[in-house]
């Protein structure tokens, strides 16, 4: 969910060069993408009846409930994304020798807390009203049958506030409230601690044998804290960082490849969604979670490596600025439409959730898009800013620092 950041291997485009490249449209088309898959699958989720309950026209909804159930591997794309451009951030300062932990730090809070923050603000807001309201107690009650809310009442806590604000959230202390997809930051920002503390022990940033057993006991107390399954999807987040060291193809992919390619990648995404739906049974075969995830980082570091070829200059089409556009408020679309889709959901559907009609699809979709108003809206005064505060707090914090 970060932003897209260059490379600084030999051959590699410079920050300027890369953000200006089709490299670079199509990182951050894959963002904006997997953020809406996330919304699309919430919404779905709060509103509609599952596929199996579906008694009629299921051939027309069928392509649209496949469409709409690839939420989590939408996480899987932000996993490795973020492994690539987290460790670029972190391998680049160590080779020259310009790593601060206090700078990264501040950078990594300031981007994920400048939005986190209102986000729960809000989600505490909307689900205070909706109990308040009382209109769907079953559905705050976790009860709802939506795969979607666990009892939100117990976890609209101080504790569990200030816990999601620490990033123990799956780990001591739920999801705030309704928020079930604050999960994966929980992981991205252990993740973040993770990886600098590997990367400087290999690299040996520091000489001083105490130093080097501070770290290996840091990487001991994180993996202890955060459990085993944080700790299991960290290859996957890894894979990232592999996309960033190996060479980048050599020459132009042309289009036709690189559709062939999407259409392939495509199929094997939304095929991973469809197995996960099926509890992970593939014929006689049971694939676990973390196999499917797993395989599904691997294709997608190999999609992303071929669309990292596009190093030429993208031209300022409508499509380049619709991707830039998601790209921008991807990250708030994530951390803040659950708590306001269900909302809507106690007013509309209430207890039971409709059977996908037109009739029913029509003010479902005035909630997405209003779900989508409502992130760009809060994106506008909190992530479109991040770069502006990132420098304040840095000069506050760090004012002799270079830049």
């Amino acid at each position: 969910m970060a932003g897209i950041l260059q490379s600084d291997q030999p051959g590699m485009p410079t920050k300027s060069s890369f953000s200006a490249t089709h490299a670079s449209v199509l990182l951050d088309a894959m963002r904006g993408i997997a953020a809406f898959l996330v919304l699309i699958e919430h919404w779905r989720n709060a509103f509609f009846l599952d596929f199996p309950q579906i008694q009629q026209h299921r051939a027309i909804w069928g392509p649209l409930y496949v469409i709409s159930g690839a939420g989590h591997q939408a996480v899987i794309i932000f996993f490795v994304l973020s492994g690539y451009l987290i460790s670029g951030t972190v391998l680049r300062a160590i080779r020259r020798s310009q790593w601060s932990w206090p700078r990264y730090l501040i950078h990594r809070l300031v981007r994920l807390w400048l939005v986190l923050i209102p986000a729960l603000i809000l989600g505490f807001a909307w689900d205070t009203l909706g109990l308040h309201l009382n209109r769907a107690p079953m559905l705050y009650a976790g009860a709802g049958g939506n795969h979607l809310t666990a009892p939100v009442a117990p976890a609209l806590t101080a504790a569990t506030f200030f816990g999601n604000l620490a990033f123990l959230q799956t780990i001591v202390v739920p999801p705030l409230g309704s928020n079930g997809a604050l999960w994966s930051l929980a992981n991205e920002w252990w993740y973040y601690i993770l990886f600098p503390l590997v990367a400087c022990v290999i690299a040996r940033v520091f000489r001083k044998p105490l130093i080097i057993l501070a770290y290996m006991a840091g990487l001991v107390a994180i993996a202890v804290l955060i459990g085993k399954a944080i700790l299991l999807l960290f290859p996957v987040w890894l894979l990232g960082t592999l996309l960033y060291l190996v060479p980048k193809p050599t020459g132009k992919i042309g289009g036709s490849t690189l559709g062939c390619a999407g259409i392939l990648y495509a199929a094997a995404f939304f095929g991973f969604a469809v197995l996960a739906h099926r509890g992970g049974h593939l014929g006689v075969i049971h694939v676990s979670d973390v196999i499917a995830d797993t395989f599904l980082g691997i294709v997608t570091f190999a999609f992303l490596w071929l669309l990292l070829s596009r190093s030429d200059k993208a031209r300022h089409t409508r499509p380049v600025r619709l991707a830039r556009e998601t790209a921008r408020f991807s990250y708030t679309l994530y951390v803040t439409h659950t708590p306001l889709l269900i909302f809507a959901a106690s007013l509309l559907v209430r207890d039971s959730r409709w059977t996908p009609t037109v009739p029913h699809l029509l003010p479902a979709l005035v909630v997405l898009a209003v779900a989508i108003a409502y992130a760009w809206l809060v994106a506008s005064r909190t992530e479109f800013k991040t770069d502006i505060v990132r420098g304040s707090v840095e000069n506050q914090i760090l004012p002799d620092a270079k830049s």
